[in-house]
């Protein structure tokens, strides 16, 4: 828990979330079930930011 803690400023930095006003292009996101490294609830919350500035997002999972 601490080296999360830890490391909080730089993981919020390189957050595609913390940055989603900047994406402009419409976006294809192809999410899998079992992917080790992006779980499908964060992907989740990509398109729903997306979606909610009203770009166009195709969400495939």
């Amino acid at each position: 828990m601490a080296a999360k803690l830890r490391y909080l400023p730089f993981l919020t930095q390189i957050s595609p979330l913390t940055h989603v006003e900047r994406i402009t292009a419409p976006l294809m996101s192809d999410q899998g079930a079992n992917d080790p490294r992006v779980p499908v609830s964060e992907a989740e919350q990509i398109v729903a930011a997306l979606r909610q500035r009203g770009l166009p997002v195709e969400f495939l999972n």
